[in-house]
């Protein structure tokens, strides 16, 4: 059975009879694009054993080649249809489906194989298709202008947790603050890394940020991560960004190429569909994180790169790197109490007895031998949460004269200042025992001073009887007494106690906690003693008060049952 797709039109003889009629433009078409040693189908057949079996792309192309190359441009309907490409190509047995896919692999990469909108006719022409002119100019960009398109993308990148900050493509260290709160760095797509390797571009360029920002050294250097692209898919992205480029302008030169309706809708296709393939190739290329460490357990200070391959797009390179640094705890987000006091007795208070809540910031930020915390609002709720316990370390204001001012221990507070002290556990339940001991003992002995001064139990009432007369123009007079009136009778006892103390807004637990222990438990040791308390809450404000604050406070007063309030 003689079919269109079994003319060899790689014979010299066949191809010339057949292609007599046409013009000469057409040998170079049939030898590049249909038939040959030299030609597209040829090496698809090559490349791919399930079409070489069978010939498939050859075969394919002859029957596209004898059923469309007598068309011409003025037919309203160009090409052949699918289904007749598959009877002229498809013999009894044969797969079809071989015969689809090789038609769909000759349609991507040939420069003269046409398709109509549907995809559903095709045809050989001598003009090069749009694909061919693409691929053409492709070639003329050069790779900086491909990677200038790939950097100017990754600036698009959004911020992610637990960054608060990201730098993409740095030309130096100096374009890297040296600021104490987690940053990535983005490295340039031509500074990659190659797996196992201790001397990609990649790394050298982090060591150059981490080690110096500028001229001067740098300061918190447990503070910066990076990632950077994999070698491997270096050579993709600047293909890929050169078709995008080239499509591109296509697209700007449409005018000049007088491209028809189906020509442009192709054209914009392709940008938008490359554009797609390069974001995604960026995304998988980025596929390194690369963090500074140090192993004391080693005995040695060297710096360590802990390089890990993150794999994953569609997230953005910021994000999937973040959630690695969080599921690995590269970088934290939430610390234990346990943790911090581990890493105080380990290295930090080593040799003295606190530390400022500052420098411990400073120090975890700096050294890389530390934990590497997301930010300081995490150091924050990891000593606010241990300081209601006793387990771990007391805080007090500061230090003079050999004692800590105001000192607390397993005390709860709702905020702290990066001036305050951590304390050592033991030293402060030490210093705030003997202060309780101490003001214990002043106030037994300021009870016993008060009950000398007072009599037995008596109150003793002496009244002077008699007259007197007024003072003479002297100044003297003179005093005649009758009689002396003594009169005891039992001293009357105190029955009654009030007092006011104004409160520390930012310490009104502990204030009230204080009175609570020191004062009313006292009373309420007395048998019959009936103690009433109240909450006074005086506010004057320099301006009007908000209706809004005067609505919340008004309900919530009468919720808590609160009657006794007012607005003035």
């Amino acid at each position: 059975m003689i079919m269109p797709g079994s003319f060899p039109l790689d014979v010299p003889n066949v191809r010339d009879e057949l292609t007599r009629y046409l013009g000469d433009s057409w040998n170079g078409v049939v030898d590049s694009e249909v038939d040959g040693k030299e030609s597209l189908p040829y090496r698809n057949d090559c490349e791919n054993s399930r079409y070489g079996m069978n010939l498939a792309s050859r075969r394919v192309a002859r029957a596209v080649m004898l059923g469309s190359a007598p068309d011409v441009s003025g037919q309203s309907a160009r090409g052949i249809e699918r289904s007749h490409i598959r009877l002229g190509t498809v013999q009894p047995g044969e797969n079809i489906s071989v015969f689809n896919d090789a038609l769909s692999t000759l349609q991507s990469r040939s420069s003269y194989l046409y398709s109509d909108t549907t995809g559903n006719r095709y045809w050989y022409d001598t003009r090069p298709t749009l694909r061919k002119v693409a691929e053409d100019r492709a070639q003329q960009y050069r790779d900086s202008d491909a990677l200038y398109e790939v950097e100017t993308r990754l600036k698009k990148q959004r911020a992610a947790e637990p960054f608060s900050g990201k730098h993409i493509c740095p030309a130096s260290s100096l374009d890297v603050p040296d600021e104490d709160s987690l940053r990535i760095v983005v490295l340039p797509p031509a500074e990659a890394h190659r797996g196992r390797t201790s001397d990609s571009r990649a790394l050298k360029m982090a060591d150059e940020i981490l080690t110096n920002r500028g001229t001067a050294p740098r300061a918190y250097k447990n503070m910066i991560v990076f990632a950077a692209a994999d070698a491997s898919y270096v050579n993709q992205l600047i293909a890929e960004a050169k078709r995008f480029l080239a499509w591109t302008s296509i697209k700007d030169d449409r005018e000049s190429l007088n491209l028809d309706v189906a020509q442009t809708r192709e054209t914009d296709q392709n940008v938008k569909r490359t554009s797609e393939s390069l974001d995604v190739k960026i995304d998988e290329a980025y596929s390194w994180l690369i963090a500074p460490r140090i192993d004391l357990a080693s005995g040695s200070m060297d710096l360590i790169w802990d390089v890990e391959h993150v794999s994953g797009s569609g997230e953005g390179i910021i994000s999937k790197m973040g959630k690695r640094l969080l599921s690995t705890e590269t970088a934290i987000k939430q610390w234990a109490p346990a943790l911090l006091k581990m890493e105080l007795d380990r290295l930090l208070w080593k040799d003295s007895d606190h530390i400022q809540i500052k420098q411990l910031w400073d120090y975890l930020c700096s050294y890389c031998y530390l934990p590497r915390l997301s930010g300081y609002k995490v150091l924050e709720d990891v000593v606010l949460r241990g300081l209601a316990s006793d387990e771990y370390f007391g805080i007090a204001a500061g230090f003079s004269e050999g004692r800590y001012m105001e000192l607390t221990l397993a005390e709860g507070r709702y905020s702290i200042n990066q001036s305050d002290l951590l304390v050592k556990p033991r030293i402060a339940k030490s210093q705030t025992e003997a202060d309780r001991e101490a003001a214990r003992a002043k106030a037994e002995r300021d009870a016993a001073a008060r009950a000398e001064s007072e009599t037995a139990g008596f109150e003793v009432g002496i009244t002077q009887v008699g007259s007197y007369d007024g003072p003479n123009y002297d100044g003297t007079g003179t005093m005649q007494v009758e009689d002396w009136e003594v009169e005891v009778k039992p001293r009357v006892g105190k029955t009654s106690f009030a007092m006011t103390a104004k409160l520390d807004n930012t310490r009104v637990n502990r204030n009230i906690q204080n009175i609570l222990e020191e004062i009313v438990s006292q009373l309420n040791m007395l048998d019959g003693m009936n103690v009433e308390l109240s909450f006074t809450v005086k506010a004057r404000a320099e301006g009007e008060i908000p209706m809004s604050t005067i609505r919340a406070v008004s309900e919530n007063c009468s919720t808590l049952g609160i009657n006794d309030f007012r607005f003035d």
